[in-house]
């Protein structure tokens, strides 16, 4: 058995259904109308029938005929009533007759009326006719029932499309409302509850469109905010999946920010602390703050603090978790710990020598002109020490903190180093080492004379000091279109290579010892490298244990032309 299909159009249901009430409606109707009409014209044909057989029996009582002329009369008024008359005996035999062709009293419709001397009156007319008569009524019924039903399906069309029309526009905006398009409006044509709901749609519309363009605005704001902060921000929810991650979290794990989202807290950021710290966080119900390292074994260090995430009633939806990089913190905290130390101990060494020479002077052996002699020596060379020691901080600390201003000009390398040269020939001389400059001719480079000169002095200071007796040190520079590389190269004791990556941190030390005898505070490379990257260039180091080192240093080419333009 088929099943009853709804999936048509509103429309058509409607013209359907109002057709097949037509239908019925008719058909019962005519049904019952010819019901009634043929028992009507049954009975009112009885009732003609009983009538003329009064008026025929009153007339052939009234006049006395003979057989033959009542044959005769019979006939004629049989032939002008088109009815069949029969005349019978008392025997029920037939005196006369209108018709010569009987027809049988099953398709007649008869009426017998009682006689004078004992005869009967039949009176009768086929059932045909009758029938045919009915059968134009049904006819007639049925074509009154279908012009009935054509113009009831016809006005049912123009009053269902009426209806339907504005459902079918308003099931269209609606289709609109879930692609985000709110511009469209239901046309209202009436004032009935249909144009009621066009009227009520169209406020919700405008509603809804005013409340998306506020949770759209917010949205936005909100994703400017989080994509705009360097913190990194992650939401989970109780079943520990991500619900909000913003471009700074996934920077910090390296993952995109958009996969991640419905993940597993864990899954998303391969981070058991930072999982673990979710999970605590949602059982605890209580805010969170800890330190957390990127990986196992890692030196990348987040700050987080992870708090509750919880409705307006104040039930619990899950955690967010928000991270910051505080490793360059740490570092700088570190190295912060570390220079005091550095500074303390680089103090305490001198001061603990002056202070055991004066007591020792104090205590009686100022007569000994040669040992006192030898102890203010002494002290003075530590006095020395801690001069340029505070000396190379204040430098270093007026370099880092940028209030050392840089005069920007040409500095000529060939002169620069000449003049660096001269200032240590003294020391060079006492080490029978050769100081060479290779550059013959003048290479301009843009940066300050000052704070260069300090550089070189810096770099052939150590490279001096460093050197065996009978070694040499050389200057050299190879020139590119736009920059200029400076070689300090000398035949000396050699960098270790696990050391070459430190020698340019503060008070890092090689061999601790014999720098400190020679004199070194441990500043000098980290002061010649915040000079050079203050001059945008760059200086790293070559080296080979007892075959000497270099120091490659880059800076830029000085151009006349650029400047004459500016």
């Amino acid at each position: 058995m088929g099943r009853i299909s709804f999936s048509k159009p509103l429309l058509f249901k409607l013209t359907s259904l109002a057709l097949v009430v037509t239908l019925l409606s008719v058909g019962v109707t005519t049904f019952f109308v010819v019901q009634v009409a043929q028992t009507s014209l049954y009975d009112r044909m009885q009732a003609s029938l009983t009538a003329e057989a009064e008026i025929i029996r009153i007339y052939l009582n009234d006049a006395a005929f003979s057989d033959s002329e009542l044959q005769s009369k019979v006939v004629q008024i049989g032939q002008q009533s088109e009815r069949f008359i029969t005349v019978m005996n008392v025997t029920g035999g037939i005196v006369a007759r209108s018709h010569s062709e009987d027809v049988p009293l099953a398709e007649q419709v008869t009426v017998i009326m009682p006689l004078d001397e004992g005869r009967v009156l039949r009176i009768g007319i086929e059932q045909s006719k009758i029938s045919d008569a009915v059968r134009g009524l049904i006819q007639g019924a049925i074509l009154v029932g279908i012009l009935v039903a054509a113009v009831s399906v016809l006005f049912a069309y123009f009053v269902n499309r009426a209806i339907a029309g504005p459902i079918v526009d308003l099931l269209e905006v609606v289709r609109r409302l879930k692609h985000r398009e709110f511009g469209r409006r239901v046309l209202v044509r009436s004032d009935d509850e249909i144009g009621q709901l066009g009227r009520a749609f169209n406020e919700l519309s405008e509603t809804l469109e005013e409340l998306f363009d506020a949770i759209s605005d917010r949205e936005r704001k909100l994703d400017a905010i989080l994509s705009s902060m360097s913190d990194g921000v992650l939401a989970v929810n109780m079943q520990r999946k991500v619900i909000l991650a913003n471009r700074a979290v996934a920077d910090l794990f390296n993952i995109d920010e958009q996969s991640i989202i419905g993940k597993n807290q864990f899954e998303a950021t391969r981070n058991t602390d930072l999982s673990k710290l979710l999970d605590d966080t949602i059982d605890s119900g209580e805010p969170i703050i800890k330190e957390i390292k990127a990986r196992p074994g890692s030196q990348r260090t987040f700050a987080v603090t992870s708090s509750p995430l919880t409705n307006q009633d104040g039930s619990p939806l899950g955690a967010v978790a928000v991270l910051r990089d505080v490793t360059n913190l740490r570092h700088l905290e570190q190295m912060r710990q570390e220079f005091v130390a550095n500074v303390s101990h680089e103090l305490r060494t001198p001061l603990t020598s002056i202070k055991g020479f004066v007591e020792t002077l104090l205590a009686g052996n100022l007569d000994d002109q040669e040992l006192t002699k030898r102890f203010l020596s002494i002290i003075n060379g530590e006095t020395d020490r801690m001069i340029a020691l505070i000396n190379d901080l204040l430098d270093l600390s007026r370099i880092e903190s940028g209030r050392q201003p840089l005069n920007l000009g040409p500095v000529d390398l060939h002169q620069l180093f000449e003049e660096t040269i001269m200032i240590l020939q003294n020391k060079a001389d006492a080490k029978q080492i050769t100081v060479r400059n290779l550059i013959y001719d003048p290479v301009e480079v843009e940066g300050d004379a000052k704070l260069l000169k300090q550089v070189a002095i810096n770099l052939l200071d150590n490279a001096i000091k460093y050197t065996p007796e009978g070694g040499s040190v050389t200057v050299e520079a190879v020139k590119s279109p736009d920059d200029v590389e400076v070689i300090v190269s000398d035949t000396g004791v050699g960098i270790p290579a696990q050391h070459l990556d430190r020698i340019f941190e503060r008070f890092y030390r090689v061999d601790k010892g014999r720098a400190r005898h020679m004199g070194g505070t441990g500043l000098g490379l980290a002061i010649v490298k915040h000079i050079v990257d203050k001059h945008k260039g760059s200086i790293c180091a070559e080296s080979r244990v007892g075959k000497g080192t270099k120091m490659r240093l880059t800076l830029r080419r000085f151009n006349r032309e650029q400047l004459e333009l500016s």
